[in-house]
């Protein structure tokens, strides 16, 4: 996929940016050894573990990556509070850049894991964004609330904010395909959004499965 150049992972059609594995409880049953071995039956050249709210799992798909010849993004998925909608929080996929993202992504879990449990204050967020990529989650996103809600305002007003956060073009709207109705239904909001913004673009599924599962489409997360 083409969310910007990730260094030492350039020229690839797709890459799964937002993968859950068993460390997010109630979310995915995927192993690490699984998810890895997956990416290399179907030759993708990376992959990323973003598990919601904590890193337990990094230093092991990091070995499992670079075992399996695949490049790791180590990531996080981070509950944000919201700055429009009071004591409400919502997810947001960040990945690490470099070694300044990676200790940010450490400081950002520890202070969701002991300081703020109902979320990262958005004030904090901004100390630790350096050498970070984000993206929205998808339909659980506060971006993508808001354009299901109608409130195209607010939402351009929350694409502003974390476009400013974080370093210049390393803040994207995500597009996600699950088979969902809602999700078509805002895509041409995210697009026009996109075009008013100058805010990039990426497709990015969240996986929480290896396999298909019935009724849920392959390889899919339910917001």
């Amino acid at each position: 996929m083409k969310i910007a150049e990730i260094k030492g992972v350039r020229n690839m059609s797709f890459i799964h940016l937002h993968v859950y594995s068993a460390y997010s409880l109630l979310s995915s049953t995927a192993r690490i050894e699984q998810l890895v071995a997956s990416a290399r039956e179907n030759s993708f050249p990376a992959l990323a573990l973003t598990d919601r709210n904590v890193m337990y799992g990094a230093v092991a798909f990091y070995k499992e990556c670079l075992k399996q010849s695949i490049k790791p993004i180590l990531g996080l998925s981070v509950d944000v509070l919201s700055e429009i909608s009071e004591d409400e929080a919502y997810p947001l996929v960040l990945l690490a850049k470099n070694r300044q993202g990676f200790q940010n992504l450490l400081k950002i879990t520890s202070t969701v894991q002991t300081k703020s449990p109902e979320g990262i204050p958005v004030k904090w967020l901004k100390h630790y964004a350096g050498g970070l990529f984000a993206l929205t989650p998808g339909m659980d996103g506060e971006i993508e609330q808001s354009l299901m809600a109608g409130e195209y305002s607010q939402a351009k007003r929350t694409a502003d904010l974390f476009s400013s956060i974080f370093e210049q073009n390393s803040f994207f709207l995500a597009l996600q395909d699950h088979g969902l109705h809602e999700e078509k239904k805002i895509h041409g909001s995210l697009v026009k959004l996109s075009e008013e913004t100058g805010i990039g673009l990426a497709a990015s599924n969240g996986v929480c499965y290896i396999k298909k599962r019935k009724l849920l489409p392959m390889n899919a997360c339910w917001p």
